[in-house]
């Protein structure tokens, strides 16, 4: 398959990592495209014609099918909605939180999250949040891409009944040293679909 082979500039990116052990490699991509996005063609097109899968947005839909394509969940932020430092940490206060698909859980005990303003945006290798979603009008996207070991994933889904493919490959274990390739690939097929303006990388490895 086919990746983006062109030098990544480094991302600046105000992110703090307070439960290392739990998630010993992480990396972040930004990507700014311009306005217009074309049909989905080739093997994105594939994915949705054969699977019947339905659609959400383009760079969610791109996150999907990598998904699938690789075994490695990323999961797409709307970067215009990010405007504080992001902070993955373990909780353990009970707090609500607002997930991507419109529906209000309730965190119990200990949850590895990640925060921005305090705010829960994400229930981390689960589901994303309400707040920082994508939608159609996303043009400038932060990709998330974690490693997270399966012992803080398992049994998530099930306590707050969310129907998650990454915690279930989370739950199975995930190739740690994928990141770059996938993130790549990510960016190929964005590419291949829309015009970009600005590609940007960041990695952390513990």
């Amino acid at each position: 398959r086919h990746i983006y082979q062109k030098p990544f500039n480094n991302l600046n990116l105000s992110f703090v990592n307070k439960v290392k052990k739990d998630c010993p490699r992480i990396s972040f991509l930004k990507i700014e495209i311009n306005s217009d996005i074309s049909d989905y063609k080739g093997d994105l097109k594939s994915y949705f014609d054969l699977l019947k899968t339905s659609k959400n947005n383009f760079f969610t839909d791109i996150s999907n099918f990598i998904s699938y394509e690789t075994g490695q969940p990323t999961h797409a932020y709307d970067f215009s909605k990010l405007n504080d430092v992001i902070i993955l940490d373990e909780i353990s206060k009970d707090i609500e939180f607002n997930t991507l698909l419109d529906t209000k859980i309730n965190l119990t005990g200990k949850n590895t999250v990640f925060l921005s303003k305090n705010e829960v945006i994400n229930l981390a290798g689960i589901m994303g949040g309400k707040d920082t979603r994508c939608s159609k009008e996303t043009k400038s996207v932060l990709i998330e891409c974690a490693y997270f070991i399966p012992e803080i994933i398992v049994g998530k889904a099930l306590k707050y009944d969310i129907n998650s493919e990454a915690a279930h490959k989370f739950e199975r274990g995930t190739d740690p040293l994928c990141h770059e390739d996938v993130l790549r690939r990510f960016v190929q097929i964005v590419e291949d679909h829309a015009s970009i303006n600005k590609v940007e990388y960041f990695s952390e490895v513990n």
